[in-house]
Parts: structure tokens; C-alpha cells; sequence
């Protein structure tokens, strides 16, 4: 039950964190150019290797930019990152994710 408080309570951090003091801060501003590129395509259901692939990059330096983005985000999945995108007003990424592969 803690754990899943502890969730909820990082997903409500991370939306001030977008919302801001200066308004609409998106909270994929918290993320470098290169970790928004592997974010973009994890909302469009790439798996690590083919984000590899696709960005000429190693599976390992994939997964070290979604570590970081993940614990930026406070979140432990690709799935809830989509779903806190979402939430937080990302429409760009939002749409990607609900399109079929």
C-alpha cells in the first residue's frame, strides 16, 4: 500500500514540476534532446533494441537514457511514463503512444 502511495505522491511531484510557477511547463522539458528522442519512441512501442537501432546508438546507452528518465520522471516503466505524459498535457508524445503500431 506505501508503495503505491509513494507512486502516487511522485506522479503528483512531477505534474507541479511541469505545471511550474511560469504555467505550462511540459514535463518533457525535464529531459535532455537525447532522452526525449528514446522517450518519443517508447511512446511509439519501440523496445530498446530497435530505439537502438533506429537512433544509431547501443541497447546498453538506450537503457542508461531511460534510467535517467525514468528516475527524472519518478517512474519505473515506459508504460507509466506514457501514462504521466499523458496526464501531464504531453499531447505530441500522448498521440504517438495511442497510435497503432
Amino acid at each position: 500500500m506505501l508503495a503505491v502511495l509513494e507512486r502516487g505522491a511522485n506522479l503528483d511531484l512531477v505534474r507541479q514540476r511541469a505545471a511550474g510557477p511560469e504555467g505550462a511547463r511540459r514535463v518533457e522539458e525535464l529531459f535532455t534532446s537525447a532522452e526525449r528522442d528514446v522517450v518519443h519512441l517508447v511512446a511509439q512501442g519501440c523496445t530498446n533494441r530497435a530505439i537502438a537501432r533506429e537512433l544509431y546508438l547501443s541497447v546498453r546507452t538506450v537503457e542508461l537514457r531511460l534510467t535517467n528518465v525514468y528516475r527524472k520522471a519518478r517512474v519505473r516503466s515506459g508504460f507509466e511514463l506514457i501514462r504521466l505524459l499523458a496526464e501531464a498535457g504531453d499531447e505530441q508524445t500522448a498521440d504517438a503512444a495511442s497510435r497503432p503500431a
